[in-house]
């Protein structure tokens, strides 16, 4: 049970690490997205579940473009390396159970890591106590802040903002008058009503709880919702 408590504090400490990342990539998506309509983004502002549902929409498509790019053969035989790697750990697992080797492999690495550990925290207490040790490592402490802000803020937020325009771009292709004509029945298309009757036509870009942002084509119009209604087509 205590091991079990522990392995949920990990994974309850890694999710937490990573959760304002997933929410950057989502926000950044939703970005760029309205922005290739020339809308404002604070104006449709959502909810932080809504952010982290559009990151998970830009990782599974990652995730599926380098599946798709991976041939059929690879595929097999990372599969069978997989299962032989499992098969393996479970067999070292049971024998090293069995031969007590897992107590003395933990007691070995726990005193080796601890006496690593006696000597880095030495090394660091000295150093650091030496002005020109800070002044020579000034240069790595920036460079390691860029490459933390590029790593972990800027390439995530470039990709989720590159992902939500290619999302708006698709809309504008495929985008056909004929989409939203009054005998069509195409799926996506969206009509703004006022007392039952549409006032406006087109795709239906983003909404919110007060307004509406609707593709006609052309150019994206902004409709308040107040005694008004949205409708969209259903697939038959």
């Amino acid at each position: 049970m205590e091991r079990i408590y522990k392995y949920l504090q990990v994974t309850a400490l890694i999710v937490a690490l990573l959760a304002p990342w997933i929410y950057f990539v989502g926000y950044a998506y939703d970005w760029g997205y309205l922005d290739s309509f020339s809308i404002e983004h604070l104006m449709f502002f959502k909810a932080p579940q809504e952010y982290f549902g559009l990151a998970y929409l830009v990782f599974l498509e990652f995730v599926l473009k380098i599946v798709g790019a991976i041939p059929d053969g690879l595929i097999k035989l990372v599969c069978v390396f997989v299962m032989l790697l499992v098969l393996v750990f479970f067999a070292v697992r049971y024998w090293g159970h069995r031969s007590r080797l897992w107590p003395r492999l933990y007691l070995w690495c726990s005193n080796w890591l601890l006496h690593k550990r006696g000597k880095i925290t030495l090394r660091f207490v000295t150093s650091v106590a030496a002005p020109a040790y800070l002044v020579s490592s000034f240069p790595v402490l920036v460079i390691a802040g860029i490459l933390y802000l590029l790593i972990l803020v800027i390439s995530p937020g470039l990709i989720g903002y590159s992902k939500g325009q290619e999302a708006a771009k698709k809309i504008k292709d495929e985008w056909q008058p004929a989409m939203c004509a009054p005998q069509s029945k195409m799926f996506g298309c969206a009509q703004i009503l006022e007392a039952g009757n549409p006032i406006a036509t087109g795709i239906l870009v983003v909404a919110s709880e007060r307004y509406a942002a609707i593709f006609d084509g052309s150019s994206v119009q902004i409709y308040t919702l107040r005694n008004r209604d949205i409708r969209i087509v259903l697939a038959k």
